[in-house]
């Protein structure tokens, strides 16, 4: 079975095994984590998010405040 037959193999016809491969290892996970930058990235994103978030709340409620008082 070729390369390209191994990674259709599961979605036609379509089963769970597309999701969750089989034999399940986390290899792919160690490699992930450890040898890419993608814990980094994410944090970064999650820390990105979060600021756009609390100014974006900070700037919005700046029109508001000269009716509190």
């Amino acid at each position: 079975m070729g390369f390209r037959e191994k990674i259709f193999a599961d979605v036609v016809p379509f089963s769970w095994r597309a999701f969750m491969p089989s034999p399940f290892t986390v290899e792919a996970y160690v490699e992930l984590f450890a040898k890419t930058g993608f814990l980094k990235a994410m944090v970064n994103t999650f820390y990105v998010s979060l600021m756009v978030v609390v100014f974006g709340i900070l700037l919005n409620a700046l029109p508001v405040l000269p009716l509190l008082s």
